[in-house]
Order: C-alpha cells, then sequence, then structure tokens
C-alpha cells in the first residue's frame, strides 16, 4: 500500500503538505507555520519528512514526554529504548522495559551486522521465490482459465448433442403421427375427392348410357371400346375412393396415442428427473467420492483421515478395479492390481459390513512374505483402524492366487479368495499381526461379498 502524504495539523492547513515533524510537540508542520513554531518554540526538536511524508528516524525516543536520544537496546522486545524506557521508577510514561535484558546499542552492533547480512540474502532469495511464485501463479491462472473454458465447452458440445438428438427424435414421432394418421384415416385432398363423388358417378353414368345407344348406330370400334375403357377406369376410382371412405368410417373408433402422455406423471418424471440430475461437476479429489457404490462422503472421509495418518497427504483417487463391473475373478483382481503400490480397498458383505485394507507395498506373484509398515486394516461400523504389528517380520503375502492376503507364514488374519462375490472366499481369522479381534466383521466363518473395489492413491 502506498502512504499517504501528511497533511499540516494546523486547522486552516489541513490541506496543505507537510514538510517537518516536531518531535516534542507530536504534529505536522507546513512550511507556513515552521518560522512560526521556531520562533515559540526554539529548544523543540524537528525533523524532515521524505518524499512521501513519512517521518523519518529522529533518533529519539517517541514516548510521551521522553524525547531523549535512543542509546538503549531491549532484547525482549528488539526495540531501540531510551533511558526513560529502562528506569526502574514507573509511572509517567517511564520504565516500560524495566524488567528486559537491555544493552547499549553498540553491543548489538555486530549481531545486528551479522543478522542484516542474513537478512538480505534471504531477502533476495525470497524476491526469487516471489518472482517465480507469480509467474507461476499467473500462467495457473492462465491455465485454470482455459480448463474452465474447454470444460464449458465441452460440456456445451454434449449438451448440443442431447438437444440435437431430442429434436431429431421428436421430428421422427411427428412423421410417425402423420404416417399412422394416412394409413388409418384419409386426408383431406380424398374428403375433396369424395365430394366429387356423386356427381363423377352421374357423369360416369350418363356417358356409360349414351356409349351404348351409340353403338347402336354402329360406330367405330376402336371409339366404343376407349369410351368403355374410360368408364371402366371412371368406376375403379371411385371404387378406391370408396374403400378408402369405408375404411376411415371402420377406424372411426380407433384413438391414436403417445406415450408417455403428459397425464403418466411416472413416465414424463422420471424422463425430467434424468435429465435433472444428467452430469456431474467433481474434481479429481472427489473422485473417490462420486465414483464409490459402496461409501457415503462421511465414510469416505474416515478412509481419508486413516490414510493421511498412514502416508501422508493424499491427492486424488483412481478406481482400478470394481468387482460387479470386471468380474470377481482372482486372475482379473492380479492384474489389475500387480506391481501398483499404494492401493486402498473397499468392500461390503452380504451382512453390510463395510471394511477394507491398504497396502503401501506393490503386489506382486513371488509367492512370498513381505514387511509392509504402513498397511492396516479397517472397519467402517466399528469406525476404527488396525495397525500392524511392526515386532512382526512379515505381514503380507504376495501370491497371484490370493492377490492379497494379510498374514505370515504361520498364520493369516485376512484373505480374499476367488470368486468372492458368489463363494464364501474372504476370511478373516483372529491373531497377532493385527489385533483386530474378529471385530472387523463379527466372525471368525468365510463370506462372500456384494462388492470390492480397489483405488490407486496418488500423493502428487
Amino acid at each position: 500500500m502506498e502512504n499517504k502524504i501528511k497533511k499540516c495539523s494546523f486547522k486552516k492547513h489541513l490541506e496543505v503538505d507537510a514538510i517537518k515533524y516536531c518531535l516534542e510537540c507530536k504534529i505536522n508542520l507546513c512550511n507556513k507555520c515552521i518560522n512560526h513554531h521556531s520562533e515559540l518554540f526554539d529548544e523543540h526538536h524537528l525533523f524532515n519528512l521524505d518524499k512521501n511524508g513519512n517521518e523519518i528516524f529522529t533518533g529519539y525516543c517517541q514516548e510521551k514526554k521522553h524525547n531523549i536520544e535512543l542509546e538503549y537496546f531491549c532484547k525482549a522486545h528488539n526495540q531501540l529504548c531510551c533511558a526513560a524506557c529502562i528506569t526502574k521508577i514507573k509511572g509517567g510514561g517511564n520504565g516500560q522495559h524495566t524488567n528486559c535484558d537491555i544493552c547499549f546499542i553498540k553491543e548489538i552492533k555486530d549481531e545486528k551486522k551479522m543478522k542484516l547480512k542474513e537478512n538480505i540474502k534471504s531477502l533476495e532469495s525470497l524476491f526469487t521465490k516471489l518472482e517465480q511464485s507469480i509467474k507461476e501463479l499467473k500462467n495457473l491462472f492462465k491455465a485454470i482459465n482455459e480448463n474452465k473454458e474447454e470444460l464449458k465447452f465441452k460440456i456445451q458440445r454434449i449438451f448440443t448433442k442431447i438437444r440435437g438428438a431430442l429434436n431429431e427424435r421428436e421430428d421422427e414421432i411427428l412423421l410417425e403421427v402423420d404416417n399412422e394418421y394416412d394409413k388409418l384415416f384419409l386426408k383431406e385432398d380424398i374428403i375433396i375427392e369424395s365430394e366429387k363423388l356423386p356427381n363423377k358417378i352421374k357423369i360416369s353414368l350418363e356417358k356409360g348410357k349414351l356409349i351404348e345407344k351409340e353403338n347402336e348406330k354402329n360406330i367405330k370400334l376402336n371409339s366404343f371400346i376407349n369410351d368403355c375403357i374410360n368408364v371402366e377406369k371412371n368406376i375403379k376410382y371411385i371404387n378406391e375412393i370408396n374403400e378408402k371412405i369405408e375404411k376411415c368410417n371402420s377406424n372411426k373408433d380407433i384413438v391414436i396415442k403417445f406415450t408417455p402422455d403428459e397425464n403418466e406423471n411416472d413416465g414424463i418424471n422420471q424422463f425430467l428427473k434424468t435429465i435433472k440430475t444428467f452430469g456431474k461437476i467433481f474434481n479429481n479429489n472427489e473422485s473417490m467420492i462420486k465414483e464409490s457404490k459402496i461409501i457415503s462422503i462421511i465414510e469416505f472421509n474416515k478412509i481419508q483421515n486413516w490414510l493421511n495418518s498412514s502416508i501422508g497427504n493424499v491427492k486424488r483417487y483412481e478406481l482400478i478395479y470394481r468387482a460387479t463391473v470386471d468380474g470377481d475373478s482372482n486372475s482379473v483382481l492380479f492384474k489389475k492390481c500387480k506391481n501398483i503400490p499404494n492401493l486402498i480397498w473397499i468392500m461390503k458383505d452380504k451382512n453390510n459390513n463395510i471394511f477394507g485394507c491398504f497396502n503401501s507395498i506393490e503386489i506382486n506373484s513371488n509367492n512370498s512374505y513381505s514387511k509392509d509398515s504402513k498397511c492396516f486394516l479397517y472397519s467402517i461400523n466399528k469406525n476404527k483402524k488396525y495397525n500392524p504389528n511392526l515386532n512382526i517380520i512379515n505381514n503380507i503375502y504376495n501370491c497371484e492366487s490370493h492377490v492379497i492376503e494379510f498374514g505370515n507364514n504361520s498364520k493369516f488374519e485376512f484373505v480374499v479368495g476367488d470368486k468372492f462375490l458368489s463363494s464364501n472366499s474372504v476370511t478373516f481369522t483372529n491373531g497377532e499381526i493385527f489385533n483386530h479381534n474378529l471385530e472387523i466383521c463379527n466372525y471368525n466363518t468365510p463370506v462372500s461379498l456384494v462388492e470390492l473395489e480397489v483405488y490407486k492413491i496418488i500423493q502428487s
């Protein structure tokens, strides 16, 4: 923030810039007031104000009624002080530093000189870092805005496609309406033609009688045949129109409808609900919450806290496996999780127990035991995390057939077997490794799951 230039303290000169400051009166003086003030108070100390109107360092104490040169330094407050400040007599503005660690300013000179060098280096470093931070901030702001506009454009493209598909479907249905009515009922031009039929029949009848009568006069044969053909065509046309009329009359009780109808609230409301809930905006830190079919936001926060206490800050999650989508074959599960560290497993069994585990080391197929000091089991229902006993050498077994097994070569405590959605192949046993005492599922018999999700944790 820029320093505001100080104005003269004299009421009549409040708009005039001050150029001097009186230490004793503690007032600002403009050029007009300086001479009068000096005549009245020739022993007062006047000091120049800098170009920004700031009080320059006078070397005298600014405490009220002190006006003594600053000759001492208070180590406790990192502050210059005068003789009055350190006096044992308190009151009247004196003795503020009576009980502090005080020294002469010359004694602190070398220390402050060394500190100044450190501060200069620190300021240079801060300046460089600040320049880089500001540059990065500008680039980040630019990238964020570009990403925002790109995301908005992507959303607009999607909804334009949806609107286009709806309009196209509307046109198709409207065309179906026209075709259905044309198929079952008469068009307006048929009505117009039908109104002409009585007269057309009358004319055709008269024409037929005339041809028959003229035939008796032995008219030219080809002319007679042509006239007969025309009468036949007229009858055919009349019959076609008549058939259409009869068909239309026979379909008079047919009512063409559209479903879902405005009165069919279930269909309409369901479709509108789908439209209203279509699409979601979320950042990558929320991906686990949005994607999980097992846990809620509150339950996710529990897992987040447990992970933070084990491995530090978690940036985001990437879903790499879901049993109901990818299948409950251990071979598929192993392929999805192989050679990936930092996996959080979320499971739900048929008894609505939600539990899981975390492994920080990679899963492989070397059929050997390893020590994972950061791994843990957890229970959402019990709101509890079960850390491993670090005195035990091995706590995780690597093998393709089980994919993930917590325990050691003498006993296991948790294992996921093959076909865990359809068979009881998820087992907990009591032991020394995690000391869960069968709290996680409340039993030690194998169970099957209704869902299993595995997320890869990303920390940077």
